[in-house]
């Protein structure tokens, strides 16, 4: 049962790109070096996180710009790897470049995780940093 229904999430993942994916570029700057890929297709969402005091007053709402990744699209410097908190993802809308910067939505929560239950799909977590 496992592999049928891992097999409706990947297919499921292939219509989103196809139907709703934009081209973004990652960057990533390590000190003296930077690396950036291109044309990553990306399906942009969003999430909303709540944090409440101990008595359970809302005391901060966080909202951050999402792009849902093939893990096998996330290339770094010629390597596949895990997004990191400060990496930078670009897209155009009309003739607009938007930056948004990877982070944590606070909480203790992570900056990515895993969109489906094969680990094949990143949802990364970002906030608007630049439009240019």
């Amino acid at each position: 049962m496992a592999n049928m229904i891992e097999a409706g999430v990947s297919y499921l993942v292939g219509a989103m790109a196809a139907a709703a994916a934009s081209i973004v570029s990652l960057t990533r700057d390590s000190g003296p070096y930077s690396s950036t890929t291109s044309d990553v297709t990306a399906t942009i969402g969003s999430s909303e996180f709540d944090a409440l005091d101990l008595g359970g007053v809302l005391i901060d709402e966080t909202r951050t710009v999402d792009f849902m990744i093939q893990v096998s699209d996330y290339i770094i410097a010629g390597e596949i790897a895990e997004p990191a908190r400060g990496d930078v993802v670009t897209t155009t809308y009309g003739s607009t470049d938007v930056s948004y910067i990877v982070t944590s939505p606070g909480g203790g929560r992570p900056a990515w995780q895993y969109s489906d239950r094969g680990r094949s799909l990143y949802r990364i977590h970002t906030t608007e940093i630049t439009e240019t």
